[in-house]
Parts: C-alpha cells; structure tokens; sequence
C-alpha cells in the first residue's frame, strides 16, 4: 500500500490544487494535507481491500482536512489572498502599472464615500468577514431584513459607480458623460448612456463585472471592523498589511503608514473629502489603453465576443435608497384600515336593513294571499249576504225550509271575516 500512495502521490496532489473544493490552498498546503492523510491510511492498511477504496479514502481524508484549515483561518479572521497583496506598491512596477493601482484605490474611495455608515458594516462583514446575513445581522443588533436591505442598496452603488465609470474608462467613447457626471451634473441621460454603452460592448461588460466583483472585495477589506464584531474578528486588512510593509519603526507607525496610503489618513471622514477633481484627473490620466479586469490587464479588442451572462446595472444615479415596495404597501394600508373598518359597518348596517324590510315584505304578501283566498272561495259559494246573519255563522248549503223549498246559504259577516285574518 505504501507504494501505491508514493506512486498516486504527484497525480493527486496536482487534481486537488485544480480542485474547486480546494481553491485558496497553495500546492504545497495540498502535499501537506496528503502527507498527513497518507501517515494515517498507511497505519491501516488492513481496513482497505483495493486500490480504489485507498485512492477515495485519499480523497476524502483531504477534503476533511482542508475544511478544517478554512475555519481555522476563518476564525482568526486573517487571510491574505492576491486581491490583498494588490494593495501593497510594487517597486519595480512600470508607470502604467502606478498609474492602474492609484485609479482602482480611487474608485475604492468613492464607492466607499458613497456608502452609508451602517451599508459600511454591513459590506464589511458580509464581504470582508465572510459572515452570512443572518450573523450580520446577529452581530449589529438589526433584523435580517434590514441587514439584507443594506447590502442590497451598497451593491446597487457600486454597480451603478462604476458602470458609469468604466463606461469612459476603458473605451473613452463616454469620457465626456463621465466628466459631467463627476462635475456634480444631475443629468439622468449621463448614466442612460454610460449604461447603454456597456450593453453595446462586450469587453467593457466583462471588464465591468469582473470590476465589480474585484472593487467589493477591496472595498470590504479596506474597511474597519464594527465595534460589535472587532473583538471576535481580528483585526483590520490595513493591520495585517502592515506587518508585511518594510516600514521602519513599530507595528503602529507602519499602521499608520499604510492606512495613510490606502485611505489618505482618516478613515471613511477622509474618503468623504476626496473631490471629483482628483477622479476625473485620475480618470483622464488612464483614458482607454487597458481593459482590466480579474486581477490582470488585457489589451483592449474590438473584437465583440458573444455574452451569455451579463451584468446589468440599475440605471439610476442616486444614492438615496427608495423604500421597497413592501414597506410601502403595509404603510398604506395601516393608513387605510380605519377607513375600511368603517366602510364594513356601513356595508353591515345596509345589509341587515334590508334584511328587514325584505322580512317586512314577505310577512305583507303572505297576509294579502291570504285574504284573497278567502273572498275567492266566498264568491265561487255564488250566495247573497243574509240580513238575519248579522250574528250568526253562515247556515249549510242544501237545507231546506217549513215551506219545503230549498235556500241560499247566507253571505258571512265582514266582522267573521276579520276573525280569521291574522
């Protein structure tokens, strides 16, 4: 067995650093996680009965085994990937190299100027802590829905910044809608073409989305820890830079130093004061040579790839969030209640009046039926009213008299008739 595990050794190292399951390991964590693994299956070689039952308890033994290296560094709340070490100045990096790293710190900047302080905290925990909504919002002391609200409106910022951005950036057929819209100008139409730009070309679109992935990240790691959270988390990404900045001095001057040039000093009060003139300079200064975009620059082409999945930015340009339509509905119709409860008494009332009068009705025709009856079965009888029946009940037909001959029964008397009214 020992033998088979040297030979698959270098085969399935290589597979598992290609692994989705294990992105983030370098190849060297991946030959430790299999050499640690192997010590183990080696020691019961009896337990397995092939090749193929060796090969997968590899498998899964390593699986295990990184999942348990991603919560520890979870925990620790430290993990410096390339999107990190990006921030840190290259010395021997060319101009345009400067200039591309000082124009995505400025689009951090503003898109961070652009967040409420409460949209910051939660960014910063959802994409710089990797917490879920429901920790968040645990965290911060607000309800899921609120939590989730906020991040929703901090990613609409950042899409519709830099598609706007962008837009001019990287073909500079939209540099002067750009211009304008960092001058302060209100103008809708500016971000409509800026938008309609980006559906139009599709290096800029796959730029833009990768940018968008990319500038959240960075964004995200660039912010503080709420209070809430700093003690549990760790300390801040501008921290853990400086302890790989060769900056003379202690671990605070290099803090210092680094959040210096990350932020200009100051946090997000600082970033607040960055004016649109450093950004259209800066934008300018770029114009359309590069697309970048996934952490490497690509030569822009006029080449128009077919896209299936594309990002589409809200259309609107301000920053103000609107209430959600669900909000809107409940506030409405708590509005509307006391004006509804009173229609239903109404509607209540109406109805049991008629109710009444149909009741009324029916209890009327009953009583005029029944006294038609009455003088319809007095008139088929075809007999005269008797003056001697004033006081009397009608006599039985076919009788007959002293003198022998036969009489008509006597008409009953209208006070009779009363009687049997009801």
């Amino acid at each position: 067995m020992a033998e088979m595990v040297v030979s698959a050794r270098a085969r399935m190292t290589t597979s598992a650093a290609r692994h989705p399951r294990f992105s983030g390991l370098s190849e060297h964590d991946v030959e430790e996680l299999f050499d640690a693994t192997s010590e183990i299956l080696v020691g019961r070689a009896d337990r397995f009965e092939n090749a193929d039952h060796v090969r997968a308890s590899l498998w899964t033994g390593m699986e295990l085994r990184a999942r348990d290296v991603f919560r520890r560094r979870q925990r620790r709340g430290f993990e410096l990937d390339n999107d990190a070490l990006d921030l840190l100045p290259d010395d021997l990096a060319d101009h345009e190299d400067r200039i591309s790293h000082e124009q995505e710190l400025l689009v951090v900047r503003d898109f961070l100027a652009a967040m409420t302080p409460r949209e910051a905290e939660v960014w910063k925990l959802v994409h710089g802590e990797e917490l879920s909504v429901a920790q968040t919002s645990r965290q911060l002391g607000i309800s899921r829905h609120a939590t989730a609200e906020h991040l929703e409106a901090a990613g609409r910022k950042l899409e519709v910044f830099l598609g706007i951005r962008r837009a001019g950036e990287w073909c500079g057929r939209r540099e002067s809608d750009i211009l304008r819209m960092l001058g302060g100008s209100d103008d809708e139409g500016t971000a409509r073409r800026a938008m309609a730009h980006l559906d139009a070309c599709a290096v800029c679109r796959r730029a833009y989305a990768a940018q968008v992935r990319r500038t959240g990240r960075l964004a995200a790691g660039v912010l503080p820890l709420p209070g809430a959270a700093a003690g549990e988390h760790g300390r801040t990404l501008v921290e853990r830079l400086a302890d790989l900045v060769p900056f003379g001095g202690g671990g605070g001057g290099r803090t210092e130093m680094v959040g210096s040039a990350i932020l200009g000093g100051g946090g997000l009060a600082g970033v607040a004061k960055v004016g649109a003139v450093v950004a259209t300079t800066a934008t300018v200064a770029v114009g359309a040579g590069t697309v970048a975009g996934g952490g490497e620059d690509r030569a822009a082409s006029s080449s128009r790839p077919t896209i299936t999945a594309v990002a589409r930015p809200a259309v609107a340009v301000s920053a103000a969030t609107p209430a959600p339509a669900v909000i809107r509905r409940a506030s409405e119709e708590q509005q509307q209640a006391p004006v509804r409860r009173e229609r239903a008494r109404e509607r209540a009332a109406e109805q049991r009046a008629e109710r009444s009068a149909e009741r009324a009705a029916a209890r009327q025709r009953a009583a005029e039926r029944r006294e038609d009856v009455f003088e319809l079965g007095t008139v088929e009888s075809g007999g005269a009213p008797s003056a001697s029946s004033a006081s009397s009940a009608p006599a039985p037909s076919g009788g007959t008299s002293s003198g022998g001959g036969s009489t008509a029964p006597a008409a009953p008397d209208p006070a009779g008739q009363e009687a049997f009214l009801p």
